[in-house]
C-alpha cells in the first residue's frame, strides 16, 4: 500500500454473505464486487475452507481464483492440501497451486492466549 498499490483483505466466509447480500440489494452488484476482487494489485484470502461446502461457494471461489489467476493472491487457511482438494475438486486446488508457494506456520491459537 505504501507504494500505491490496491490491496484487499477478505474473509470468505463474509465475501460469499456479501455476494448473496447482492441478489436482494439495489446497492452494489454482484459483478462490481468480483470487479474490485478482480482488479486490486494484492489480494488476502482469508479463511479458506471456513464457508459452508456448497456447490454455489464452490463456484464462487472458481470465479475469484479463475480472475486472480497470474495476480498477487495470499490465502490462508487451517486445511492441508489434502483437505482442500477434497473441499475445493481438483480443479480449484490446481488454480490455488498456480505460481504458490506454501508457507506452513505452526503454533498456538493466539485467541487461546487469554486466561480467565
Amino acid at each position: 500500500m505504501e507504494q500505491g498499490k490496491e490491496c484487499l483483505f477478505l474473509s470468505l466466509p463474509k465475501l460469499l454473505t456479501k455476494i448473496k447480500e447482492t441478489y436482494n440489494n439495489k446497492g452494489v452488484t454482484e459483478d462490481e464486487l468480483l470487479e474490485v476482487i478482480k482488479r486490486v494489485d494484492l489480494l488476502v484470502l482469508d479463511d479458506l475452507g471456513a464457508e459452508h461446502n456448497t456447490d454455489w461457494a464452490i463456484s464462487k471461489v472458481f470465479e475469484i481464483l479463475d480472475d486472480r489467476s497470474g495476480k498477487a493472491t495470499i490465502y490462508t487457511t487451517n486445511l492441508n492440501s489434502e483437505q482442500l482438494r477434497e473441499r475445493f475438486n481438483e480443479r480449484n486446488f490446481s488454480r490455488l497451486l498456480e505460481n504458490t508457494k506454501v508457507i506452513v506456520m505452526n503454533g498456538e491459537d493466539y485467541r487461546r492466549k487469554v486466561k480467565f
